[in-house]
């Protein structure tokens, strides 16, 4: 995923230059673009904060899980707080 994401960007850059004011019609790619960056970026924070925010998102995995229980679906991967842990995931 990560290289067909960076792929996928060096291409736009490729065809459209590097100014990003030429890159109209490509947002998919720019938004896909920015979301990875921030998806994979918080190993590079420092402990504490890359901490809070792992425990905000089993957070909101957990709400999720807990949503879904009520409503007698299947729980989603790493949704499930009988079941998930930090460490593990």
């Amino acid at each position: 995923l990560h290289l067909e994401a960076l792929k996928e960007f060096k291409d736009l850059v490729a065809v459209k230059g590097s100014a990003s004011g030429k890159w109209t019609g490509a947002s998919d790619v720019v938004m896909k673009t920015i979301l990875h960056c921030s998806d994979i970026s918080n190993p590079a924070k420092p402990i504490s904060v890359a901490k809070k925010w792992a425990e905000l998102v089993l957070e909101e995995f957990f709400n999720q899980g807990d949503r879904e229980k009520k409503m007698g679906l299947p729980v989603s991967p790493q949704c499930d707080r009988d079941t998930t842990s930090m460490a593990k995931s």
